[in-house]
């Protein structure tokens, strides 16, 4: 990923009491913990700026996880935070759109982000950052793994390999065109797999009326911008009622 300043800061999510681990906007958590262990900065660009005033931590309170979510080949991979109170919205932190159902983004360009290794087994960057991935056919990418790939998500990365997010193996600080599309502050979208430090980032793509919206969000794939492997994402749209039904506290 390349480092870039034009897109609104992700959110981070670390253990109390515990190293920090820096995860993408969406967020992520591993699936043994608790919403007690949790918490969510909001905010946060370089985790190497510790007098940055601009970030903003929130506890956990509780964990929606789908109830189908299968770790074995990672199916319905999402869920929701709720955060203990409202996030204020600045010119570092603002919400971004849920897509519209049926989008089709097939060959179209997205944007990945996240604070994860700089390549297989590398360091984790301490800088958010970004890359531009082109979205897979779907057939093209079940033909690029033995492992089921579920309607319900989609694939993305460069098909000649060294663009992509590192995920599960088997840099945004303001958005252009501001949304409308104000989701409630207190809940955040997640993966529920073992990272290489991007999972649970979102995949933005800007629609045609210049909002972001969030297609996906980061689940596995085979180490990190391998040729003729694209990382594959939760696609938001399969999950809007889901969604919907669930963010109701």
């Amino acid at each position: 990923m390349n480092n870039d300043t034009e897109y609104l800061v992700g959110v981070p999510l670390a253990a109390k009491g515990k190293e920090v681990y820096k995860y993408g906007g969406a967020t992520l958590f591993y699936w043994w913990w608790q919403a007690s262990d949790l918490y969510v900065r909001l905010g946060e660009y370089d985790f190497k700026r510790n007098n940055d005033s601009r970030s903003f931590n929130f506890r956990v309170v509780e964990i929606r996880q789908h109830k189908e979510f299968q770790l074995s080949n990672y199916h319905n991979d999402i869920a929701i935070l709720k955060l203990h109170r409202p996030a204020v919205f600045n010119s570092y932190v603002w919400p971004i759109c849920l897509p519209p159902l049926g989008l089709q983004l097939v060959n179209q360009s997205a944007v990945v982000i996240g604070w994860g290794t700089q390549w297989y087994g590398g360091p984790h960057s301490t800088v958010l950052m970004e890359v531009t991935i082109p979205v897979w056919d779907y057939q093209r990418c079940t033909e690029a793994f033995s492992d089921t790939i579920f309607n319900s998500t989609i694939c993305a990365g460069a098909y000649e390999g060294g663009k992509d997010s590192c995920q599960n193996h088997r840099a945004l600080t303001r958005i252009v065109n501001r949304s409308n599309c104000v989701q409630k502050p207190i809940i955040e979208f997640y993966t529920a797999n073992i990272p290489q430090g991007d999972s649970g980032g979102p995949l933005m793509y800007q629609l045609a009326s210049g909002r972001w919206a969030v297609v996906g969000v980061v689940s596995w794939g085979i180490r990190c911008g391998e040729p003729a492997h694209p990382g594959v994402y939760a696609r938001v749209d399969q999950f809007l009622s889901w969604i919907v039904e669930n963010s109701q506290f």
